[in-house]
């Protein structure tokens, strides 16, 4: 396993996730202005989805700008030092921690 190839892949599958997870949105906003009758929004499962979703989305918002930035200092090492291995698990145990916080 690459470092850089693993990194560009959780890149993209955060990316992917942020955009599923403002398609919902967009659907649930949609909903609660398209009824005829009035939404109780705080007692909806509805807005509970919306409120868990848009953690979601701030969450892998974080993640996927951290990840650019390690592929930044990744790319930055293989310049000065290039035949240097990154660690992956430090990488991965890096990614975890910071979306942790």
């Amino acid at each position: 396993r690459k470092f850089v190839p693993c990194m560009y892949l959780l890149n993209s599958l955060c990316d992917g996730l942020m955009a599923v997870f403002v398609l919902l949105q967009s659907a649930l906003i949609i909903q609660f202005y398209r009824t005829d009758t009035v939404v109780d929004i705080y007692d909806s499962a509805a807005t509970h989805v919306l409120v868990i979703s848009t953690l979601l989305l701030s969450l892998f918002y974080r993640v996927s700008i951290f990840i650019n930035v390690l592929l930044c200092v990744a790319r930055t090492i293989k310049i000065r030092f290039p035949f240097y291995r990154i660690i992956m698990r430090l990488a991965m145990f890096s990614v975890a921690a910071y979306s942790s916080v």
